[in-house]
């Protein structure tokens, strides 16, 4: 009976975790990331990385040996190889992480900032050519703060004057492509949505960049 009710409780914390505004505490998410509980370790690795719990995440993802390059498990750990300041290896995990016909939002921006993690911004450009749809119209938001980092800021700012916030109540993951582009192009739109993100995700290390960028 222990493995149902645990995975019931997993997969009731990963719908707050995957919205980005509720979490367990450190000792539920050891206690979730167990063989027993199923997508238990992937769960809590993620909620380990949103709040900024990295010695956690660690902690789960040095048992995925045989399991590295796995596109789900090497999606996260893509995530915190990057907020390790490991670009390079996050860049390799983070092409793990890609399944042809399968991109989904979350790695696809992955890839994106893995990639601009390691400085490679003509395959950054590349992807953004090769997924247009997967993201739908906040692909540009990705285009404008790739056109930031890439030393095009006039081309940046008359983009994203185009491009309208998304609303309140988005998904976390949009709110932070929206805030990170604002704020590389210097628009004002984007103190509110830090603003949001602060107040849901202070420990966030992506949002924490995004905050240093801001100043």
């Amino acid at each position: 009976m222990g493995a149902p009710d645990g995975a019931g409780r997993a997969l009731s914390a990963g719908l707050g975790i995957a919205l980005g505004r509720r979490y367990p505490d450190a000792k539920s998410l050891e206690a979730m990331a167990t063989p027993s509980v199923p997508w238990g370790d992937l769960i809590a690795v993620d909620a380990a990385l949103d709040t900024g719990r990295l010695d956690l995440a660690q902690k789960i993802t040095a048992r995925w040996a045989t399991r590295a390059t796995v596109p789900t498990y090497a999606l996260r750990l893509s995530r915190l190889l990057r907020y390790q300041g490991k670009a390079e290896e996050a860049a390799k995990a983070s092409f793990d992480a890609m399944v042809a016909g399968g991109v989904t939002p979350r790695v696809l921006i992955e890839r994106f900032e893995a990639l601009l993690g390691s400085k490679d911004v003509q395959g950054a450009r590349d992807l953004l050519a090769q997924y247009p749809i997967v993201l739908g119209p906040m692909t540009e938001l990705l285009k404008v703060t790739l056109d930031s980092a890439d030393n095009k800021a006039a081309r940046a700012k008359v983009a994203l004057a185009r491009i309208e916030p998304p609303p309140e109540g988005s998904p976390v993951l949009f709110d932070f492509i929206a805030a990170q582009a604002f704020v590389a192009a210097g628009d004002a739109r984007g103190k509110p949505l830090l603003a949001r993100l602060v107040h849901e995700n202070p420990k966030n290390p992506d949002v924490v960049q995004v905050i240093v960028a801001s100043h």
